[in-house]
Formats: structure tokens, sequence, C-alpha cells
């Protein structure tokens, strides 16, 4: 596609995916399964003066049509011809019982009018998607249509034909019928007729691809240029699920040895990239909501840890407390309800430091971590500990009921401090169990997070290569391959070689292994029309031992360099060098390709003669 038509493409529609930036516009031919609905239109025609005459004549009683014919000044069969038109559609206006005529109850309202309502045949195109089954118009849309697409007819590109040329009548969905209600916003279906199934026939559709900076994520969008590019888009998602499983053979419109495809599987993996980018991002959400369940467990759990050793502590400072009545054990109980307070104040998130016991029980009553009754009841009693501690008059007496104050409320509080038993060993096992089992399922998700990261990387990226790009391509081939090179071109034109030859010689004098493949197949649309010389100049080389020279009987056009390269294309490597502005596109894959590449060698090999091949050692 020419730059500034790309251009003007990605100002219009290169945002529509976020991420992804437009690459490319293709003109495709979709197949189409084809209804024909005729849907009868009620409309208003006013009466001509024939018509209105005849209508009043017979309202007035008269019934002969020789007298009507004699009274109108016209032939009887003008008479009979409007008959026809008032008795017949949505509403009689004439009854006739043989000769005789007489008006019906519309009569007179039709003459009052001047106008009569008539039924009107209208046909529509019912079009139906031929691969998946979706109504692209029910009669609304209009789409460019073609019975049969060739290279005369169009250069764009168009899907197989995986449809039967014929269906049988397939009843219209609601959706149809609902669509079909109306035609026109004055006009009335009054009913149907049967729907009529119809050939197949292919609808242009336009395809925009859009690509990731990277090259390993794509996706396709389908329009309708005739409806201002409406985005089709349950058929574009479709479209993209069977690209990636490989289901529909897509092909160059000049391709009557169907050898386009690699076109849309160079789609396909981009395609498949976007699917494991938007997997990857389900599992990274689902691992953020494990990963902080696992948290809030896990602090549930030391939380209550922490409350069981607080508590552990109070039943014994308040049992030594209550067996001495002692200040010291008094004290004791002081300083653990100290660094429960302390520990309360850091899970309700308030600062602890160089806070009073009366400071902290202010901080959790202000907010709202204790109930202020129990709160005011527990900071006087810590006012009474610590007027007891401090004087020697403070009977043991006294001290014990003070212990006894701080037993009943702290039970009271007991469940609000957050002061429970020691968790037994079963709890304490059932909660590693269940720490284990979140740990297990956060690995599995990341492992498979991973694998599909891997994937992504080993992916090859895809690039379309515009006419003009292939020569210097080529170029750059000659020059940097390492081990392998495969060319294969039906055509080999001299004067396309010739200027190759010094960098095809310097590559095996380096030791590369190239394998040229050439040669159409027998048809009357193509002729295999290579130039002798240029045969023979590569059959010398052959003698380096270095390059294989192969019949291969195909029209592939493809390049391969090592196993880091690939593409394929319309273009004619060794018969054309571009420039006169024919359309040549291809599909350049970069990456591990070791299988491709393996995948021609074996070909080749099979293809060469007995000796050729004896001489075809791998490296």
């Amino acid at each position: 596609m020419q730059t500034d038509v790309l251009e003007r493409w990605q100002a219009q529609c290169g945002s529509f995916f976020d991420g992804l930036s437009l690459v490319a516009v293709e003109e495709i031919y979709w197949p189409i399964h084809r209804y024909l609905l005729t849907a009868n239109l009620r409309q208003t025609t006013g009466l001509d003066a024939l018509e209105e005459g005849l209508l009043r004549l017979v309202e007035a009683g008269v019934s002969s049509v020789n007298e009507l014919t004699q009274l109108l000044g016209c032939s009887r069969a003008y008479v009979e011809t409007m008959g026809r038109y008032l008795k017949a559609g949505v509403t009689p206006y004439v009854n006739d019982v043989g000769e005789t005529w007489s008006p019906t109850p519309a009569t007179k309202a039709a003459i009052a009018a001047g106008e009569r309502t008539i039924l009107v045949p209208e046909d529509r195109d019912l079009l139906r998607d031929g691969l998946f089954g979706f109504w692209l118009s029910h009669g609304d849309a209009k789409f460019k249509m073609t019975e049969n697409p060739n290279s005369a007819t169009s250069p764009s590109r168009w899907l197989g034909t995986l449809v039967e040329a014929e269906v049988e009548e397939q009843e219209l969905s609601d959706k149809c019928r609902l669509a079909l209600s109306t035609f026109d916003t004055d006009v009335e279906v009054h009913s149907y007729d049967e729907v009529r199934s119809g050939g197949l026939a292919w609808a242009a559709l336009r395809l925009l691809y859009f690509q990731s900076a990277d090259q390993k994520v794509g996706r396709v969008l389908l329009l309708n240029p005739e409806s201002e590019d409406r985005p089709l888009d349950d058929l574009s998602f479709q479209f993209e699920q069977q690209l990636r499983t490989g289901n529909i053979p897509l092909y160059f419109p000049d391709d009557l040895l169907r050898t386009g495809s690699s076109f849309w599987e160079s789609l396909a993996t981009p395609v498949t990239g976007f699917s494991a980018r938007e997997t990857i991002a389900l599992i990274e959400n689902d691992l953020a909501e494990t990963r902080q369940e696992l948290n809030t467990f896990k602090t549930k759990h030391d939380n209550s840890e922490t409350a069981a050793e607080f508590s552990r502590r109070f039943a014994d400072a308040l049992r030594t407390a209550q067996q001495t009545n002692s200040g010291e054990a008094l004290l004791a109980v002081f300083d653990a309800l100290t660094e429960l307070l302390r520990w309360l104040s850091f899970r309700g998130s308030l600062s602890a430091e160089n806070c009073s016991h009366l400071d902290h029980l202010r901080r959790l009553r202000a907010n709202g971590i204790i109930a202020p009754d129990q709160c005011d009841r527990l900071t006087d009693i810590a006012r009474t500990v610590d007027l007891s501690i401090g004087s020697s008059s403070t009977s043991d007496s006294d001290r014990k009921h003070i212990s006894d104050r701080l037993v009943a409320l702290l039970n009271l509080m007991s469940s609000e401090l957050g002061l429970v038993h020691r968790s037994s060993a079963t709890q304490e096992g059932e909660n590693k169990e269940v720490i284990r089992r979140y740990e297990e399922t956060i690995a599995k998700r990341d492992a498979e997070r991973q694998q599909l990261l891997d994937k992504i990387d080993a992916m090859p990226t895809s690039q379309l290569l515009e006419c003009r790009e292939h020569p210097p391509l080529l170029g750059q081939a000659l020059r940097e391959a390492k081990q392998t090179l495969i060319l294969i071109s039906p055509w080999v034109k001299m004067r396309v070689l010739r200027p190759l030859l010094p960098e095809l010689d310097g590559l095996l004098a380096r030791g590369c292994e190239v394998w040229i493949g050439y040669g159409m197949p027998k048809s009357k649309h193509h002729q295999n029309s290579s130039d002798a010389d240029a045969i023979r100049a590569l059959q010398e080389r052959q003698q380096t031992g270095m390059l294989y020279l192969v019949e291969m009987v195909t029209h592939e056009k493809v390049l391969i360099v090592d196993d880091l390269l690939f593409v394929n294309s319309s273009f004619n490597w060794l018969s054309y060098t571009g420039g006169d502005g024919r359309r040549e596109t291809g599909t350049v894959l970069r990456g591990r390709l070791s299988h491709i590449r393996d995948r021609f060698l074996t070909d080749m090999r099979k293809k060469m003669s007995t000796q050729q091949y004896s001489n075809a050692e791998p490296n």
C-alpha cells in the first residue's frame, strides 16, 4: 500500500486498539450467501381522474361494465384494468361479480381522500457470511458485490472457496425479521413472500492490520467500505479465532495454484501473540488477588497468635497478682496491660512511640478500638493501680480488689481486645495447610505465566513487505547468510540474475550452502520461460559443491536465510526487479524458524534427481 494512503488510514483508525499501530490496509473479498426477499410495501398513491370517476360512478349505482365504459369515454379493456388495480392490494375499492360492479365500504373514503393504498413489491438482498453464518445485511446495509472475483476484476485478496455455491433455504432469524419490519421511515412492510436462497457471491471488505512495536502482537479489523467503513466486530473476532487455528486458507487473486497463504499465516502468529498476552493479563490479575488473599490470611493468623501470647501474659500476671496480692504483682499486670495497649495501637495503625498507658487508652478510645465506657473503667483501674503501686498504705485486700476488678473487666473485654486462647495444634496445622495451598496455587499460575512469556519470546516477528522492499532484502540476504540460503523463483531471467552473480559467488566462497528452486507447472495460464543462459550460469556454479539447483515445478516465491528469516511472497525474485508499479507483496517472518527451513530442504531434496541428491549432503 502507498505510504500516503496508509498515513490517511493511520490518522483515521490508527488508535483503534490500545498499544497497537496500524501497519497495513488490504482489500479482500469475503464469501457471502445471498438470499432474495420480496417485501410487499404498503404505499399511498393519489387517484387519477379516470380512477376517481370510475369510483364515483360505482358509488352512484352504475354497475355495468358497458355503462362505465360509455360514461368514462375509454375502452372496455382499460376499465377492466382499472378494476383489477382497484380491487387488488390491501383494501378493495370495488367488487365485481361477472358483469356487475358494486362499491365497498372503502369506496367513499377513497373518493373523499383522493387517494388509495396499494402494495408495491420490492426485492432486497439478505447477506449471510458464508464461513461463520453471521448476518451481514438484512436488506439495510449495502456491500460492493461480485459473482466471481479474479485478477481481472480486482487486485484484491480473497478467501478460498470453502462454502457451497448453493445452500438450502433458511428461516430468517427474529433479528432479521425485526430489521425488515420497516424498509424506510415512510414505508410500511405489509407482508413478505418466501425467502429464496441464492448462490455464492463475494462482498468487498477492508482489512486493517494492527501490530505492536515488537511485531509480536497483532489484531485484525474488518470494515464495510460501502457503509462509511463500519466495523464488523463479530466477523472480525471470529476471523481472528480461526486465524489462530489455521483453518482458513486464503489466497492471492492471481494464484490458481493457491500459493499465497503465507500472507494470512503471517497474521496468525501476532494474533496468537495477542491472545497469549490477554491470557497473561488475566493470570497476573489472578495472581495479585491470590497474593492479597494470602497476605490477609497470614496477617489474621499472626494477629491471632500475638493476641494469644498477650492473653497468656495477662493470665499469668493476673494469677500471680491474685495469689500474692503484692504491689509487684500488680505492676506485672500493669506492664502486661501496657504491652497489650501498645499492640492494639499498632494493629490500629496508631503511633505507639513514647506513649504512656493512659495516652494509649485515649487514642484507642478516640479511634473506636475500645468502647468508651470500657475504656473509662479501664482508665480508672489504671489510675488506681498507679496510686496503689506508689503508696505504702495500700493493703493486700485493696490489691485483691483491684485485681478482681481487672479480671472482671478484661473477661468482659476479651473478645473486643482480641484476647484469644492460643491456637490448638489442630488449628495450627489447618492454618499451615491453607497457606501451603495458597503458595502452591501462586507457584502454578506463575509457571503458566512464564510459559506464555517464553512462548511470546519464541514467536517470530511478522512484517508485510512492499514490492520495492524485495530487491534490497535479497541483496542483504546474499551478503549476510552464513549457513543456508534457499531461494525459490518460478522463472529465472538473466537480466535479473546477472547483477546478483558477484554476491552469489562471494556467498559460495564463504562456504554457505545455496539452494535455488525454479520451474513452473505446465499450464495454459503460465509458461516456463526461464532464460537458458541464466540456468547455465547457475548449473556452472553447482560445480562448487555448495549450490544446488532444483526444478521445483511450483508457483512459490520463497527466500530463507539460515533459520532466522523466511519470506513468502508474490514477488518473482529472479525474474522481476520491481519499479513498474505492479502490485507485489510478501510477508517476512524473523525468529526461530528452523522448522520452516528444514521443511523446504526436505522437499527440495526429494525433488532432486538421484545424481543431484547424492551430491547434496546436509551441513
